[in-house]
């Protein structure tokens, strides 16, 4: 939900996008190398390592142009994106 709406209101670029399913692929890995009992530790480590990296990057990303906005110009943005924005 947050990524639709992040994409509605015009704050996901293409690299975001790239890394958002970057994200996706490298969780679905750890999930299946963490329920794997063979799986190595050297494995499972370097995997979540990864994704650590991964969720640090997208959540340290700040945009200069919007993020200096106040609590009520971004709810106002969300509400024009619902209204005029496609829906999922």
């Amino acid at each position: 939900m947050t990524v639709n709406l992040l994409r509605q209101t015009g704050r996901i670029e293409p690299i975001d996008e790239a890394l958002i399913k970057m994200g996706r692929v490298l969780a679905d890995e750890c999930d299946g190398a963490c329920s794997d009992p063979d799986e190595s530790r050297f494995v499972r480590g370097s995997l979540l390592k990864s994704m650590l990296s991964t969720i640090v990057t997208l959540r340290d990303q700040t945009r200069p142009d919007v993020d200096h906005a106040s609590i009520d110009e971004l709810l106002a943005g969300l509400l024009d994106a619902e209204n005029t924005g496609p829906h999922d």
